[in-house]
């Protein structure tokens, strides 16, 4: 799950407990993309961006998953969470 190279993208804060998973993706060799909360919270945005940078695993918020649809065959794993 965690090969060298393999593209993560993460837009939790670093005080939220899905942040952890960081430290291990960068001890196995992954990449991680750090997104800016505007990306994150636009669906669109955030669907072109995954399919640009062929994200393979992903942290994307309840509310906004639920009118997200991948384009890229990269997309593996989507992770999700409680919000505020």
């Amino acid at each position: 799950m965690y090969g060298a190279g393999m593209p993560w993208a993460l837009g939790a804060p670093f005080y939220f407990v899905a942040s952890v998973v960081v430290y291990k993706i960068l001890t196995y060799g992954g990449c991680i993309h750090l997104m800016d909360e505007t990306t994150m919270r636009d669906v669109r945005k955030l669907e072109d961006y995954y399919e640009k940078h062929q994200i393979a695993i992903g942290f994307i918020s309840p509310s906004v998953l639920t009118n997200f649809h991948s384009r890229s065959e990269s997309l593996k794993i989507v992770m999700t969470g409680s919000e505020k």
